[in-house]
Order: C-alpha cells, then sequence, then structure tokens
C-alpha cells in the first residue's frame, strides 16, 4: 500500500505524542546526570538538564529508517547515510553533554557526518541548479551544511528556539513540497520534523523544564539542514536561504561581536539578538511569527522569481534584528 500525505501527516502526530512522553520520561535521569556533572562549564541551556533530545531524536531517526524499510529511499536522498551521520553525531554529542569535547573533534565529528551524508547522495540534484561545476557544488554544499549544523548548536540558547526554528523551517519546506509536486517522502521527511520538534517544545517552552543538548541540537541542525539540501536540489534554492535566514543574520552579527571583543568565537553569549529586550517566551514567539514572514517570502520565491524576495528578506530580516536588540541596556557580560 502506497503512503499518503494524511498517512505522513498521521505518523507526525503519532510522533509528536511520543516524544512528549518519552522526554517525560527521561527527564528524572536526565536531572540525575545534571547533579552529578563535574565539568563545570556553563553551557547554553545550563538553567536545564541537557539532554533532552535524545528521545526526539531516536525517535525521528527509527520512523525515518522504518520509512525507508517500508517504501523505499525514493524523494529522500542518501536516506542511509544521513541516518548514519545522524546517529554518529547524537553518539558522540552525547558524550559532549556529559563532559565537553575538543573543539577539534567536535568539528571533525561534523564534518564526517556531512561527507558521510553527501557520499550517499549520488545523483541528486546539484544544489547551485548546474551553475558551479559538480565539484565546486559539492564542496559549497558541504560547507553550508557543516556551517548550518554548527549554527543551530551555537544559536540554541534560547527557551524554545530550537524547536521554533524547526518546525518553522519545516513547515516552509511541507508547504514547498506540496506546491511544486515534490516526492511524497520529502513531504513526509518535513512533517516528521514538525511532528518531533513539536513534541519536545512543550518541555522545553519557557520556563524550560529540559534542553536539547548536543545530542538533540546537533543531529536535528543535521537532519534540518538535509532537508534545506534536498530543496535546493528541486530548485528552490532561494527558498532554502530564506527560511532560515534569522539564524543566519544573528549568529553572523554575534559571531563578529564575539570576535571584536576577542572573545571565542564558538561559544554563545549574551550578544545573541534574541537575548535582548523580551523574555525568553515572548522573544522565541516573536521569532516565530517573523519565521511565518519567511515562509511567505520562500513561497514567492518559488513561485514568481527569487531576486525580489532574497532582496524583501535581506532587508527585512536585519530591521528584525535590530529591532530585537534593541529596547535592553547592554549586559555586562553582553559578549
Amino acid at each position: 500500500m502506497a503512503p499518503t500525505p494524511v498517512a505522513a501527516f498521521a505518523a507526525a502526530c503519532l510522533l509528536a505524542l511520543f516524544v512528549w512522553w518519552s522526554v517525560g520520561r527521561l527527564l528524572p535521569k536526565l536531572r540525575e546526570i545534571a547533579a552529578e556533572g563535574t565539568d563545570g562549564e556553563t553551557r547554553q541551556g545550563a538553567h536545564a538538564p541537557r539532554g533532552g533530545g535524545l528521545p526526539m531524536v531516536g525517535s525521528l531517526l527509527a520512523v525515518l529508517a522504518l520509512w525507508g524499510l517500508a517504501f523505499g529511499s525514493g524523494g529522500l536522498p542518501g536516506l542511509w547515510t544521513v541516518l548514519v551521520g545522524a546517529v554518529l553525531l547524537a553518539m558522540v554529542f552525547w558524550r559532549d553533554d556529559q563532559e565537553r569535547l575538543p573543539p577539534g573533534l567536535r568539528l571533525a565529528v561534523q564534518l564526517a557526518a556531512v561527507l558521510l551524508a553527501i557520499g550517499g547522495m549520488v545523483g541528486a540534484q546539484p544544489v547551485t541548479q548546474d551553475l558551479l561545476p559538480l565539484w565546486a557544488d559539492l564542496v559549497v554544499t558541504a560547507l553550508a551544511w557543516i556551517l548550518f549544523i554548527g549554527l543551530f548548536d551555537f544559536m540554541d540558547g534560547l527557551d524554545g528556539i530550537s524547536a521554533v526554528e524547526t518546525i518553522s523551517v519545516a513547515l516552509g519546506a511541507a508547504v514547498l513540497a506540496l506546491l511544486g509536486g515534490w516526492p511524497l517522502a520529502t513531504l513526509a521527511l518535513a512533517l516528521l520534523l514538525i511532528g518531533g520538534a513539536a513534541g519536545f517544545l512543550p518541555w522545553n517552552w519557557y520556563p524550560a523544564k529540559v534542553s536539547l543538548g548536543g545530542v538533540g541540537a546537533l543531529p536535528l541542525g543535521f537532519l534540518l539542514g538535509w532537508v534545506l539540501v534536498i530543496a535546493a536540489g528541486e530548485g528552490a534554492w532561494a527558498a532554502a536561504l530564506i527560511l532560515p535566514a534569522f539564524y543566519w543574520a544573528d549568529a553572523a552579527v554575534t559571531l563578529l561581536l564575539r570576535l571584536l571583543h576577542r572573545k571565542k568565537p564558538w561559544r554563545s553569549g549574551r550578544s545573541h539578538a534574541y537575548r535582548r529586550g523580551l523574555d525568553q517566551g515572548r522573544c522565541s514567539l516573536a521569532i516565530a511569527g517573523f519565521n511565518l514572514l519567511l515562509i511567505a517570502l520562500a513561497v514567492v520565491a518559488e513561485t514568481w522569481q527569487p531576486w525580489a524576495p532574497l532582496a524583501a528578506t535581506a532587508v527585512v530580516t536585519a530591521i528584525f534584528t535590530t529591532w530585537l536588540r534593541g529596547g535592553i541596556a547592554r549586559p555586562r557580560d553582553s559578549v
């Protein structure tokens, strides 16, 4: 029996319920691990136990594997190597949640996961739509994917923000899949990402009871990056740039500020735009609302022409990021 969009939606709903239940079951153990922690390092989301992303990522990967076994990997180029890469990231960064690993090792693992995934995507459409030679297209894809994974982990500091961003980007991809007639598997992937993030969000909403941790943030960013690579390969390269525009903008400004103040650029600080002016719950809501505008611009880019929506995205993202950075005195530890 062939899958349908309704079946994919139902699977996403069941996944959301299971993730919500499983995070609740794991929470006492995560609190116990956090109480026994000895690394002494303050990290993003340190106000809540880390590692809450483990059941979400594990459940999501299991459902994707079952999908592949039942229906094949059509529409999901590199499915099996992507799953292996995600498992690798989850295993290594679960350890990193307990004891900080060296930055070089962290980067090497991310690079290995991306190269493994790209190696399994033989025959997939190039993200640059033949504007670059194949070797250059592969290099661009690998660099962008690695940057996105690091970006996703770097931005995971505000209660609810990673789940909100996942739901927003995946929702945009789902809308584009429906409008563009993409393979059902691509739509299912987007819906499952929405379901996994939606199940985790109640536990991570302000004030968060648990945070994703590296075990959740790195594989989740990896899978979301995969969605954007698939979208670009389907011709929606402009949408792949527009949908995560807020994350790109705020991370770029934050990194620049940290470099200017001679801080370690790979660590998050209060110079993120979302650290200013609003409490964490309202800030996540504001970002969610802005992401709806980005989804609309992505749809316009793929149904009309890309350049005007891309220019509009640059303008409104600059305005929104500036607005979030205003309205509050500069904190002492601002970068």
